[in-house]
């Protein structure tokens, strides 16, 4: 690919930056997740990110979005005026996953358990609408749909029912309907009629949506709005009226907009559990699985120890006022350095912990000043690290001579990282000095990440965040600014949404090599080496699925046929997250469809040019 890539630009195909577009320019985008926006961001004090939202358009109102799971649904206290004296009806706008889901799916509900039963709006296996209605709090009567809703999955449309509660013939008549948002209802089948006439019953258990009254027989979809009236579904009043498009994301609970004002509470349980916010956002209500944000730093900032005068041996850390000033100090002699030994004792000082690094997952650069201002050379002093990419050796030190050594770090978050400066003997063992011998030091950190730019770090742990599902049949083209931090063979830099290996990027094999999968590793390509910011660029076309990094060669296979149907980053697209990876993450821009050259093109030039990444 890369060389029809060059072939094409200097083919004129391209002109400069005038083919740098706004991704929403460009046809069939899917999703867009933003770190560099910080306004498109849910981040809590300790910079723990629970939400990032999609910026493709796709995502422009927010919903009701629910995972399925026990627990999660939202709901409204029972009060009189959700107990109708005659004729009633309700109805959702909806995303359901699957219309014919394994079990039934609760949508709508008042009433619990035998003495307390109102009615039951649910969706059957077979994708029949099913409505139980009680006039005694006890007894139901049942009313199935003639015929299915006939919705594809992921299809947004209304649903809806009105009940007769006395049809003039001793029966109560039940209409189902659905309509497309916005239009009109159209009838769904023949009118179901059960003999018994009544009024329902006044229950006093909470009105739900998404899930029965204890939580059980959840629905997994999204939820635009949901309305009970009075009467009909056309001229009824509305006396319960939840619109989750009008509501901010996040919100836990807001005031219904019927005559009613009842409160509707969200209620979430878990990871991905319920909650108000784009239909693509993803989201992480766990905070012990929250990736973090870090922010930009300017290029240039450098920040300088400061140590009381005279310190002997100091192996614990300073007090936080003495860590970092903030400035970079001349040498003036010992003041403000930090004295590693004196004779007779062992050599040995932290020059810098963790407390006092950048945040986690950013490329540090250290710089450790040595000075020794005795009359003799000290000959072996090493820097060393619990976690370094580039180790210092020995130094030596002449007498009255400053030495400053570099190391550069990468703080992965689960470790703290130290940098050492050690008096050694010639095998590296730490030595006591010999008389009149001392040496002091201070540290300079420089931010050092690719382009001082945000990114969201996932410890390879517990991170990891995720999208509610959506179709997204292959073809796939998917381009993503991030970098592998570390590698474990099996772990996942991110995948789709509804199952493992639906469309991932997955470390296999041995280091850094990575794999496509969507039901068979293929194209494995070893060029993102660690800790190196980059463009990733993923084609899922089954037979055709192309993996680049760059515009290095690209490496091609049969990914199989698997579809993402959604977005999770950090870790497999499983029920139950697994195999988290250790990177860092910073946009993503996903299309429908196989990109040819011109488009991978304009894709990648916009990203090098936002990120500051080498147009190779």
């Amino acid at each position: 690919m890369r060389t029809a890539l060059t072939q094409a630009r200097r083919s004129g195909a391209f002109v400069g930056l005038r083919d740098l577009v706004r991704p929403q320019q460009m046809p069939n985008l899917a999703a867009w997740y933003d770190v560099s926006d910080l306004g498109s961001m849910v981040v809590d004090g300790s910079n723990r990110v629970s939400l990032l939202s999609d910026k493709s358009g796709n995502s422009a109102v927010n919903v009701l979005a629910l995972n399925g799971v026990v627990g999660n649904y939202a709901s409204a206290p029972d009060s009189a005026a959700l107990n109708p004296a005659g004729d009633f009806a309700g109805w959702l706008d909806l995303a359901s996953f699957d219309y014919t889901p394994a079990a039934l799916q609760r949508l709508m509900v008042h009433g619990g358990g035998a003495g307390d039963r109102a009615f039951f709006f649910s969706v059957n296996t077979n994708g029949t609408l099913f409505l139980q209605v009680s006039y005694n709090g006890t007894a139901l009567l049942d009313f199935t749909s003639t015929a299915a809703t006939g919705v594809s999955n992921f299809e947004r449309k209304k649903i809806g029912f009105e009940v007769d509660v006395d049809n003039g013939a001793a029966g109560t008549s039940v209409n189902f309907y659905t309509a497309d948002s916005g239009g009109a209802w159209v009838k769904l089948g023949s009118t179901v009629t059960v003999a018994g006439t009544g009024t329902l019953f006044n229950a006093t258990t909470a009105f739900t949506i998404g899930a029965g009254s204890t939580g059980g027989d959840v629905f997994a979809g999204l939820v635009y709005r949901a309305t009970f009236l009075t009467g009909t579904l056309s001229g009824g009043s509305a006396i319960l009226d939840a619109d989750f498009t009008l509501q901010s994301k996040l919100a836990t609970s807001f005031t219904e907009s019927s005559v009613n004002a009842a409160t509707v509470t969200i209620n979430s349980t878990g990871a991905t559990g319920a909650r108000i916010s784009g239909t693509r956002d993803l989201y992480q209500g766990t905070a012990a699985n929250q990736p973090v944000l870090v922010t930009a730093l300017p290029q240039s900032t450098v920040y300088t120890s400061n140590f009381s005068a005279g310190a002997d041996s100091w192996t614990s850390d300073a007090p936080a006022s003495k860590v970092i000033t903030g400035n970079v100090d001349g040498i003036n002699g010992q003041d403000d350095w930090l004295s590693v030994a004196r004779a007779g004792s062992a050599g040995v000082l932290d020059a810098i912990r963790a407390s006092a690094l950048p945040a986690m997952g950013r490329r540090t650069h250290i710089t450790v000043r040595l000075f020794n201002p005795s009359g003799s050379a000290i000959t072996h002093v090493m820097l060393t690290s619990d976690n370094v990419t580039d180790v210092r050796g020995v130094i030596a030190i002449a007498a009255n001579t400053q030495v400053d050594a570099d190391v550069t770090v990468f703080t992965n978050g689960a470790t703290p990282t130290t940098i050492r400066a050690r008096a050694t003997n010639s095998a590296g063992a730490a030595v006591s000095l010999d008389v009149g011998q001392i040496f002091y030091l201070k540290t300079m950190v420089t931010e050092q990440v690719a382009n001082s730019q945000n990114y969201i770090f996932f410890d390879g742990s517990t991170h990891y965040i995720k999208s509610p599902a959506f179709s997204e049949p292959q073809p796939i083209s998917r381009y993503t600014v991030a970098s592998q931090v570390s590698w474990t063979s099996g772990d996942y830099l991110w995948d789709g949404a509804v199952a493992a290996n639906g469309a991932a990027l997955i470390q296999t094999t041995s280091t850094p090599q990575m794999n496509l999968n969507a039901g068979s590793s293929v194209a494995a390509n070893t060029t993102l080496v660690l800790q190196t910011q980059a463009i990733i660029t993923e084609i899922f076309n089954t037979t055709a699925s192309i993996l680049g990094i760059g515009r290095k060669t690209t490496t091609t296979g049969n990914a199989g046929s698997g579809v993402p149907n959604g977005v999770t980053i950090g870790a497999s697209g499983a029920a139950t997250a697994a195999n988290f990876g250790n990177i860092t993450f910073s946009e993503r821009l996903e299309f429908g469809g196989a990109h040819g050259v011109n488009l991978v093109y304009r894709v990648f030039l916009y990203l090098a040019r936002k990120w500051g990444l080498a147009n190779s």
